[in-house]
């Protein structure tokens, strides 16, 4: 017994000490001339539209995806959910869009990242409240796949000049950001 413990403890100090020996990286000496390093860079691509706000039934095209808005409006609360959006003072609005993926690697839409601006600038977010359905599923999607559903947001009652964001950003390359302007969606 004290023989497989002393030669495990032995194994472990050996590697121990192995891992220890490891080769120190020295810096790089500071210089005030200028060096030249190369670094490695993206395939040049084409850069995505520029800023426009497009308008409900318009399809805008960026590089990994086409989204068009095609119908906006306010969505009926669950019973469940009515005090408690008439209590904040909000009110539910549902986009309807469609999602294509164009790119050449799989593409990933997320609702995480979809929002409405007002006129005065106050943002608001996704939620899963309200009965418009069908809700628009995200996962990986292949090029040519769609997708097609429904958003929803809880906005003030009060809120106007409303704009949809969909701020796609990925981890090389430029950002791919739409804006859609709803206008004013009246309260039922």
């Amino acid at each position: 017994m004290n023989t497989r413990r002393d030669t495990l403890v032995v194994a472990l100090l050996v590697m121990g000490s192995l891992l220890a020996c490891k080769k120190k990286e020295t810096p790089a000496p500071v210089t005030e001339d200028p060096v030249a390093t190369t670094t490695a860079t993206a395939t040049a691509s084409a850069a995505p539209a520029p800023a426009k706000t497009f308008k409900v039934g318009e399809e805008a095209t960026q590089l990994d995806y086409k989204i068009k808005v095609s119908e906006v409006k306010q969505c009926t609360p669950r019973y469940y959910e009515k005090a408690s959006l008439k209590k904040a003072g909000h009110r539910l609005i549902a986009v309807e869009m469609t999602i294509e993926s164009i790119s050449d690697k799989p593409f990933t839409p997320g609702t995480y990242a979809m929002k409405i601006v007002d006129d005065e600038g106050l943002t608001y977010k996704y939620s899963f409240r309200g009965k418009c359905e069908p809700r628009l599923q995200t996962g990986s999607l292949n090029k040519g796949e769609k997708v097609k559903g429904w958003v929803t947001f809880e906005v003030g009652d009060k809120a106007k000049g409303l704009k949809f964001a969909y701020d796609h950003t990925t981890f090389i390359g430029p950002k791919q950001n739409v804006k859609f302007d709803l206008g004013d969606v009246p309260a039922k």
